[in-house]
């Protein structure tokens, strides 16, 4: 497992990625995880992909800063990430794809993908897209995140003194699409930090 993020971690460093933003993210998109794991019906192992994903999901920015996602999944599917198989990286690349754009429906992929493999990269990169919408303006404005589960809603409490407008306007239009693939919506709550 540690090999495998390593090795994430080593080609995200070979693409310049933001290793503060990259890790910042991958926490929040862990916990997210985490938290709804009992709705969500995915394994450690999609967890894993998860992470790995959210590891590279900006290193299509070193190529061109106009279209990350597809270019994040043409670096992804042309290097190998040691410990996955080709399938589980096609995955990966899916996911960070469908971070910066919207998922198609089934028929429109380009891909082969079986049902449960679509839903499984729908439910993780709206995961995905719910952290990254946390820390749009990489600034990491937040000293304090805390996420709790109440019936079918995720709290998520923020400490900050920051202007955090970017991170609500985009955090509300990206809880729609989690809550369609998860059954659970996100509820944003900002405290104002001591």
């Amino acid at each position: 497992y540690q090999d495998i993020v390593a090795s994430a971690k080593y080609i995200g460093k070979r693409y310049r990625y933001s290793k503060v933003h990259a890790q910042y993210i991958t926490d929040l998109a862990v916990e997210i995880f985490d938290k709804t794991k009992k709705f969500h019906g995915l394994t450690q192992r999609d967890r894993l992909i998860l992470e790995i994903s959210a590891i590279l999901h900006d290193i299509g920015k070193y190529v061109n800063l106009n279209d990350p996602g597809k270019n994040g999944y043409q670096l992804i599917m042309s290097t190998e990430i040691m410990g996955l198989s080709h399938r589980e990286r096609e995955e990966v690349a899916n996911i960070v794809l469908y971070n910066t754009q919207e998922l198609p429906d089934t028929d429109e992929l380009d891909t082969a993908f079986w049902r449960e493999e679509y839903l499984r990269i729908a439910k993780l990169s709206s995961i995905l897209r719910l952290a990254n919408a946390l820390d749009r303006g990489h600034k990491q404005k937040f000293e304090k995140c805390s996420m709790a589960r109440k019936g079918k809603e995720l709290i998520i409490s923020l400490e900050t003194n920051q202007d955090i407008t970017l991170e609500i306007t985009r955090f509300s239009k990206k809880a729609e699409t989690f809550s369609e693939f998860t059954g659970i919506t996100p509820v944003l709550k900002q405290k104002r930090a001591l």
